[in-house]
């Protein structure tokens, strides 16, 4: 319970900018590979997601994103091989490698574990990991990565494949594919099922493709209060949720101010999501101030 506790802590300090983000990745992998406990584990796996989305958000293309993406990526793949012996750890491990992965190195490593040359710690890599590499080598274009879609298909016709071949090909950084879905989902015409919609709302706009994000995000905002005034509730608790656009700078909150005193007709739940999104994306621009101002990236 106290580590539980100091684990939670570590992450309201930088929530609340008494800690910075380099001591917060620092510590994270410093202390990360001493948990026993699956559930700390866990928690603690949660927070290299939280700060490789900040360094992807702000230091994107940096000598500092390479360096600490490095470090990030090392210390999880070291400790997926000394999860040797523990199915769930080791999956928990991968996962989490999967997610973060995005130097060339990491997602060749990727690459050669969907093919059967790289082994794991404990074998054979399920169907749903699987489609998670696929994913990610989607969402990085890594050459190929588009071909391994509709093999993986071939081999995988479920219900559940065919939803993460989509999201693995809204999910490339591809402009073309992101107006036509982007259409598709404001459409409101019922050619798409819920599910399918659901799952591309999700790919859409992945952290580190802030420009084809910024390219619709005026857009989304301008027509918000026309689709949540149409749309059911369940699908606007998926639109307003991964929809609305945050890119973590000075002008992106001031947009989503703006868009919370144009529309105060904005059903309940809505504008919940709105705010919500408002206050994270200002809590984000204060760590990226605190982050510039501290030096560490240059």
């Amino acid at each position: 319970m106290l580590r539980s506790m100091l684990w939670q802590s570590l992450s309201d300090g930088l929530t609340d900018r008494r800690l910075g983000l380099d001591d917060f990745i620092k510590t994270v992998i410093a202390n990360a590979p001493k948990e026993k406990d699956y559930a700390l584990l866990r928690q603690a796996l949660g927070y290299f997601s939280t700060g490789s989305g900040y360094v992807r958000s702000f230091a994107k293309g940096t000598a500092y994103e390479k360096r600490v993406s490095q470090q990030m990526e090392d210390t999880l793949w070291q400790g997926l091989m000394d999860a040797k012996g523990s199915r769930d750890k080791s999956l928990s491990w991968l996962d989490t490698y999967v997610s973060v992965a995005s130097s060339p190195a990491a997602l060749q490593r990727l690459s050669d574990i969907l093919a059967g040359k790289q082994a794991t710690a404990d074998g054979e890599v399920d169907q749903e990991t699987r489609w998670d590499i696929i994913r990610q080598l989607n969402r990085y274009d890594v050459p190929g990565s588009a071909a391994l879609i509709d093999a993986e298909l071939a081999k995988d016709k479920s219900e559940s494949g065919q939803l993460a071949a989509l999201a693995a090909q809204v999910i490339r950084p591809d402009a073309a594919v992101k107006a036509k879905w982007l259409a598709t989902v404001q459409s409101l015409d019922g050619s798409e099922p819920f599910s399918r919609l659901r799952v591309v709302m999700g790919a859409l706009y992945p952290g580190g493709q802030l420009e084809l994000s910024e390219a619709s995000a005026e857009q989304r905002l301008r027509t918000l209060a026309a689709i949540d005034a149409k749309a059911d509730p369940v699908f606007m608790r998926s639109y307003a949720g991964r929809m609305i656009p945050n890119t973590c700078t000075a002008a992106s909150v001031a947009r989503l101010q703006k868009a919370l005193a144009d529309n105060p007709g904005l059903s309940a739940g809505t504008k919940r999501s709105l705010l919500g999104e408002q206050e994270g994306d200002a809590r984000c621009l204060a760590i990226r101030e605190a982050f510039d101002a501290s030096g560490v990236a240059r």
